[in-house]
């Protein structure tokens, strides 16, 4: 028997249960893969990243962890491990792998996009920016993303006019790109351009419409409570509503932030679906309709 010929043919089923969604096979090959070939490192790699897709984060964590003892300038290992762990919560970590996997892997845009986003949670906002041009320099293939999240970064610093530029960049590379209509909206809204950030997200509405992969109902459903939803604002604005106190203010100010960073993170990994994301952009929009003085 050719255990390493066996080990490859496992290996081979793993690869091909991660480019088909079917993570507990891919698991099960790359076991399969080091039961034959201990000392092939990509079946160690192959089964970390597996533990990861199936979101066994724990699992995940302590591979890598063992895989980068094993091999301790591996960029992609690091790279994965920074995504567990800021999956995870623990983002001074998540941002101290990112930074290794660049040292090993200078010219990778997604290393910078991802460190840019987490520094920006962070709020360091200045490394977080030379992080972003960086991506942006490398031209990654989703110049559009990076473009978007940039531009949030400026409106979590109150730099409205940068924030609609880069958010302009990325609606107008990507028409299609809702997420950016969305943020673009966000910005407005600070700006208190209520008419404005509404017909902007008329203008995502009409990119969901245009997917044929969204059921009506839902299209129908978000439209009808959008609607509702600029009742109320036009009822606010005009003085009929009362102000939320300073606490409930600041507290939802928190929830935004954390929301907004959790919604930029799926659409980075692509770990979303269109009626989930939008609805929870939905509510987004919301809260600041309802903090606005």
């Amino acid at each position: 028997m050719d255990k390493k010929k066996d080990a490859m043919q496992y290996y081979q089923q793993g690869l091909s249960g991660i480019h088909d969604n079917k993570f507990d096979k891919a698991s099960i090959s790359y076991t399969r893969a080091i039961k034959f070939d201990k000392a092939n490192l990509q079946h160690h790699l192959g089964i970390a990243l597996a533990k990861g897709e199936q979101e066994k984060h724990e699992s995940a964590s302590f591979l890598y962890k063992i895989f980068l003892i094993m091999d301790p300038q591996n960029a992609v290992a690091y790279y994965n491990y920074g995504f567990i762990l800021d999956v995870q919560g623990k983002i001074d970590e998540s941002i101290e792998m990112y930074k290794k996997a660049l040292d090993f892997n200078p010219h990778d845009a997604d290393g910078y996009y991802n460190l840019a986003i987490m520094l920006t949670t962070k709020e360091n906002y200045e490394e977080a920016q030379k992080h972003y041009l960086k991506a942006l320099e490398l031209q990654p293939s989703d110049t559009y993303k990076v473009l978007n999240c940039f531009g949030y970064s400026y409106c979590l610093q109150g730099e409205f006019a940068k924030a609609r530029a880069e958010l302009q960049r990325s609606i107008d590379l990507n028409g299609k790109y809702l997420f950016a209509y969305c943020n673009m909206s966000l910005v407005l809204f600070c700006e208190k351009l209520c008419e404005e950030a509404c017909r902007n997200f008329e203008e995502g509405i009409k990119v969901l419409e245009g997917d044929k992969g969204v059921e009506t109902r839902i299209i129908k459903d978000i439209i009808a409570s959008y609607t509702g939803e600029k009742i109320r604002l036009e009822a606010k604005l005009n003085g009929n509503e009362e102000t939320m106190d300073e606490e409930n203010t600041t507290l939802l100010k928190t929830l935004i932030h954390a929301l907004v960073n959790i919604i930029n993170l799926l659409t980075q990994q692509q770990q979303y679906n269109t009626e989930e994301t939008l609805r929870e952009y939905f509510v987004l929009l919301l809260l600041f309709v309802y903090i606005l003085e």
